[in-house]
């Protein structure tokens, strides 16, 4: 088989995917980005006071750190100070501390075995912040890319169907 039918035979998106592996540096930034998203997704199963799952009062709860179980109504968001009975259990994120939670008793503390990245002035796990603050930051980030994306596309078809001086007047712009 020659070369030239080699190339054909292979796909756009194979091409792709060659080119991007010998950048070093797109392979790298992918993994961070992949890393990044999995922690904004995976947010409240490594941080939070929120058990993942738990037996309480005769019932389990799976998932309760995302559902809002009526039968939990009576913890009123203070999940942290549960500590499971006779016939009970909790499996706990990794990290137990909620972002918004305060504790004035253990402000500006440096690292330790419970915070891990310490504390900020008021109080508040600085690793459990960082962790839900990825949520909103990759948020932000996809939807300005998004905007300026489709701004991109619009202002290009009108400066490529007219073309001529608009397009030179929309090229001068951008």
């Amino acid at each position: 088989m020659d070369t030239k039918t080699k190339h054909k035979k292979q796909s756009y998106w194979r091409l792709v995917g060659r080119q991007f592996k010998k950048n070093k540096l797109a392979i790298v930034s992918g993994t961070v980005l992949m890393l990044l998203f999995l922690v904004a997704l995976l947010a409240p199963f490594i941080a939070g006071d929120r058990p993942i799952a738990m037996r309480y009062d005769g019932d389990t709860y799976w998932f309760s750190n995302v559902v809002e179980y009526k039968a939990l109504v009576s913890f009123k968001g203070d999940y942290h100070n549960f500590e499971p009975g006779e016939d009970e259990w909790a499996i706990r994120p990794l990290i137990q501390y909620a972002p918004e939670r305060s504790d004035v008793r253990n402000k500006l503390e440096p690292p330790n075995k419970d915070h891990w990245l310490g504390t900020d002035d008021r109080g508040r796990d600085v690793l459990s912040r960082m962790i839900w603050g990825t949520r909103i930051s990759m948020s932000v980030g996809f939807i300005a890319v998004g905007i300026s994306v489709l701004i991109g596309i619009f202002i290009g078809a009108l400066g490529g169907y007219y073309g001529g001086w608009v397009d030179v007047v929309l090229l001068r712009f951008i």
